[in-house]
């Protein structure tokens, strides 16, 4: 086995461990994961539910773990997309069950939007392309830490209060990172995007 083979396996078998730990705690409703998907789903059964569903994904993709954050704050970033999933289903399936008349209308809005996009002028995609590369080459070359409290504040959209809770830092910390990388994505927009961002 090769050092690299062994460290994706060790960062695995972190994963596995840490999930169970994550199991195990989740039974107790005081836990931090319960408290943390409240914010999305109040019903203890489907609150469950989203959990178990979180559990398995995690245990799924666990070979896919790079370190590139904690494996707290890359389990509770799956277990807020698998929660936001949950929530978006439920609200389909009542959506549809009350107004079925409403479809015909909802298709018509997604062509008018396709066609919308359609007509988007070619150079602007090639920039919001190069736009999108300047800030996944940002992201990228950050430390850990930043990356993964920058992720969960600004890309998972949760509260900082929630994400301080998550990694364990005070929420005068999470400000700070958040900042610190906001400020850095704007001098490299900046840098790289002058003429992009000066119509003319």
């Amino acid at each position: 086995m090769t050092e690299q083979e062994h460290e994706a396996r060790n960062r695995q078998q972190q994963v596995l461990t840490h999930i169970v730990r994550i199991a195990r705690e989740s039974r107790n409703d005081s836990s931090k994961l319960k408290r943390f998907l409240r914010r999305y789903e109040r019903s203890p059964g489907e609150l469950d539910d989203i959990i178990q569903d979180a559990l398995l994904e995690a245990t799924r993709c666990s070979d896919r773990f790079m370190a590139k954050s904690s494996v707290e704050t890359w389990f509770f970033g799956i277990a807020a997309n698998v929660a936001r999933n949950h929530v978006a289903r439920s609200a389909k399936r009542s959506s549809q069950l009350e107004s079925l008349d409403a479809t015909p209308h909802m298709v018509d809005g997604e062509l008018a939007q396709r066609n919308g996009e359609a007509v988007m002028d070619v150079s602007q995609c090639v920039s919001y392309r190069q736009l999108a590369k300047v800030v996944d080459d940002t992201l990228a070359g950050l430390s850990p830490d930043l990356r993964g409290t920058f992720h969960l504040a600004c890309l998972e959209e949760e509260s900082y209060r929630d994400v301080a809770e998550i990694q364990s830092i005070p929420i005068g910390t999470v400000r700070s990172r958040v900042n610190r990388v906001r400020t850095l994505l704007r001098s490299k927009l900046q840098q790289g995007f002058a003429d992009f961002a000066t119509p003319g």
